[in-house]
């Protein structure tokens, strides 16, 4: 593992402690999640997407990371 995941997981655990440590947070969030539950779905919805996105590029190969040549010329189904 890079030192990148590791301070990716820090980041993670940061951002979830107060949720396990401090009871007023945790209610608070669920207090707010059932007032507001559109609001509250849109802000995860965010976050877990984005956390998937950088984990995907994170896994996934260089080459098909950027944009390779022949998937920009649309070279795809040409045979080659």
């Amino acid at each position: 593992m890079k030192k990148q995941d590791f301070i990716f997981i820090l980041g993670v655990a940061v951002l979830l402690l107060p949720f396990f440590i401090c009871r007023p947070v945790y209610e608070w969030y669920h207090a707010f999640n059932a007032a507001h539950g559109m609001i509250m779905s849109f802000l995860k919805f965010a976050v877990l997407s984005t956390l998937g996105e950088m984990i995907g590029l994170r896994v996934l190969p260089e080459r098909i990371r950027g944009f390779a040549p022949d998937v920009c010329m649309g070279d795809i189904g040409d045979g080659h």
